[in-house]
């Protein structure tokens, strides 16, 4: 799988022609106005080649690495979610959802880096994964919720074509220091 959309994205990365915007919309929470709205613009189409491409490493390394491990089929299928997760992340156009695929991550995190659930140490690693990057994606969602409020709209597309109406909104700093600490704790920087 991450193969075949490795592949799939090149082969819409190496054309002459400019790289169109596709937008995918489906219906998500109707009642809550969200929508499950995918937008694959040239930055996104970047990194899906780049998600998938290392993707398609991992998996090979992986497969190497764990041969003979009894529950190598479970691990394969957190890597799988892992990178689906990033892929939507990258991809989507609605705050909420991001804030559901960046808690994805979180979760196939901790069940990744608790793959030897039998080990103490293994178990006290996921937990603090767990501990950070969702106390971080708390942070994450406040921002998202705050400078989607100042901005009026939920759509990152609209956010940034607006952004000239908000950027002077004195609560911006505010939300973009929310954003930055709930970005940087997914990537685990304290110990």
């Amino acid at each position: 799988i991450p193969l075949a959309l490795a592949v799939a994205a090149a082969a819409h990365g190496w054309r002459a022609d400019p790289i169109p915007d596709w937008v995918l919309a489906l219906p998500w929470s109707p009642t809550l106005g969200v929508d499950l709205t995918l937008n694959i613009d040239g930055l996104a189409l970047l990194f899906i080649l780049l998600i998938c491409g290392i993707g398609v490493l991992v998996f090979v390394y992986a497969a190497a690495y764990m041969a003979g491990v009894p529950d190598r089929a479970r691990l394969f299928v957190l890597l799988l979610l892992f990178m689906l997760s990033m892929l939507g992340a990258v991809s989507t156009d609605h705050v909420i959802a991001l804030f559901v695929f960046w808690e994805m991550t979180s979760l196939t995190s901790f069940l990744l880096v608790g793959f030897q659930h039998e080990d103490d140490a293994s178990r006290r690693s996921a937990q603090q994964a767990l501990f950070v990057t969702g106390g971080g994606g708390l942070v994450l969602l406040a921002g998202l919720i705050l400078l989607a409020e100042i901005g009026g709209s939920y759509s990152i597309r609209a956010l940034i074509a607006s952004h000239p109406a908000w950027i002077d909104d004195a609560r911006v700093p505010a939300a973009l220091a929310l954003i930055f600490v709930g970005a940087f704790s997914k990537s685990a920087q304290l110990d």
